[in-house]
């Protein structure tokens, strides 16, 4: 009866066991050598012509750039009325509509943490990312806010007198104008608070007292993790 090729092939396997191993062994090293040299490309962008649709796109819109920034700080001794909170929220909107403004972090949109029970969660300083419609919420508004220790280093002082917004500006462009427009929105707030504006973009600073105080250094002094001074 003839044998069949699986079975001579395992037949010559077992006379000759060591050196089938050996054999093996060589072609693993050999092969694992050179699979260290193999590299993987994620990026798909470099199968692509360069002059591709997508590969333009990729360019003209993956550059970075670090935005520069404006600090609107209001103080008040009675911060959390409804009034005021609404009269400060309102000028934020009118400041974020102003054009080469990206937004803002600020009391009412701030995103913090909460614990529950062995559980940890995102939390709203305000429903809404808006002002307090209530005295509800407000008082909800206050508790939130000054006892959240992120909120105490970024959008209240220490002694809950004053509340600050940071707008984040394209950078490169020409400043003036937003600040000249930040200028006459500011008047809004002369009645309801003390303001300060200082920031980065345009090195200029504007505020509704004499003197024309710098707020970083204002902030700085009333929180326990301070603003970096320019």
């Amino acid at each position: 009866m003839q044998k069949s090729f699986v079975y001579r092939i395992v037949e010559l396997s077992q006379r000759h066991a060591f050196i089938i191993i050996f054999i093996t062994a060589v072609i693993s090293v050999f092969l694992g050598y050179f699979a260290l040299k193999i590299k993987v490309n994620p990026d798909f962008s470099e199968f692509l012509p360069k002059q591709a649709e997508p590969i333009k796109l990729i360019e003209q819109y993956s550059e970075k750039r670090t935005p520069d920034y404006l600090i609107l700080a209001v103080e008040s001794k009675d911060l959390f009325s409804l009034e005021k909170l609404k009269a400060f929220d309102k000028v934020i909107k009118k400041i974020e509509a102003i054009p080469h403004v990206q937004g803002s972090l600020n009391p009412f949109n701030l995103i913090s943490f909460e614990k529950k029970g062995k559980k940890i969660r995102l939390r709203s300083m305000s429903s809404g990312g808006r002002a307090p419609e209530s005295i509800e919420e407000a008082e909800s508004f206050k508790k939130k806010l000054t006892s959240d220790p992120l909120a105490g280093n970024l959008v209240i002082s220490n002694d809950s007198t004053t509340l600050c917004s940071i707008f984040y500006t394209n950078r490169g462009e020409d400043h003036s104008e937003i600040l000249t427009a930040i200028k006459n929105i500011l008047p809004d707030l002369n009645s309801h608070f003390r303001t300060y504006l200082g920031g980065q973009a345009g090195k200029t600073y504007y505020g509704s007292q004499s003197g024309q105080e710098n707020c970083l250094i204002y902030m700085r002094d009333r929180s326990s993790n301070p603003f970096p001074v320019i």
